[in-house]
């Protein structure tokens, strides 16, 4: 007795050429970062985004210290953020400086994943 799949295999996993085990779409491997030309490595990578979060984390410091919020006080921080010394647009271009720097580097867009990774 045989058995036929009625559809497209899951254990392959890969649909119209685009491999979900590789992570490759197009052409664009996730994993090793390799997009229109640029290539990182997988350690790289890792170095990368280890020093744009130190980065991201630096200048939340000094954003707290400008704004003389006691930033080891989660209180502090929450009350910041309640009455306006702290905006939304002051961390969100913290965050939009690392896009940026990431895709300079990498020659591509940070995936969610990496974003959550990085900024919660």
């Amino acid at each position: 007795m045989s058995t036929k799949s009625a559809g497209p295999s899951v254990a392959g996993a890969s649909v119209a050429g685009a491999s979900v085990a590789g992570a490759s779409v197009a052409g664009a491997s996730v994993a090793g970062a390799s997009v229109a030309g640029a290539s990182v490595s997988e350690d790289e990578l890792t170095k990368i985004k280890k020093d744009l979060e130190k980065k991201g984390e630096a200048a939340l410091q000094a954003l707290y210290q400008e704004k003389g919020v006691n930033g080891s006080s989660i209180g502090s921080v929450v009350g910041s953020l309640s009455n306006g010394v702290i905006t939304e647009q002051s961390l969100t271009s913290i965050m939009q400086k690392g896009f940026d720097e990431f895709k300079a580097t990498t020659g591509r867009s940070m995936t969610y994943g990496e974003m959550r990774e990085l900024y919660g």
